[in-house]
């Protein structure tokens, strides 16, 4: 006697299983009324750097130079509208470049954001 059992989520045919989101913390979409006050630098130049995600463990960047998964780097985050500044350092894990020359970059910081620090920067 044979058994059949359904291929889904097995690599045979059937509609493919969801990607789960597999991040330990909760992350903040930054707003377009927060990404005007919410500068990043990132590296030894501080290169200009456009916040889209923000949690107390990371951080998702999109800027005009690529640095290497693996590389750790000064990454500056500045509230313009509430005076408030951070320095951190970020190990890159991820660089994804998009079709106009820009990178999007994940990194993972040497260590985490304070609630006080993280709500500066988002207010």
């Amino acid at each position: 006697m044979t058994t059949s059992f359904p291929s889904a989520g097995l690599g045979g045919p059937g509609p493919a299983a969801p990607q789960l989101d597999r991040r330990a913390g909760l992350r903040f979409a930054i707003s377009p009324e927060t990404s005007c006050h919410l500068v990043a630098g990132v590296g030894e130049t501080l290169w200009p750097a456009r916040v889209l995600e923000l949690s107390p463990a990371g951080i998702r960047l999109r800027l005009r130079r690529r640095f290497e998964p693996g590389t750790f780097v000064l990454l500056e985050l500045a509230n313009g509208a509430r005076i408030f500044s951070c320095a951190l350092v970020m190990r890159v894990t991820h660089a994804t470049e998009e079709g106009d020359g820009a990178f999007v970059l994940g990194g993972a910081f040497a260590r985490k954001l304070t609630y006080q620090e993280l709500m500066a920067l988002l207010a």
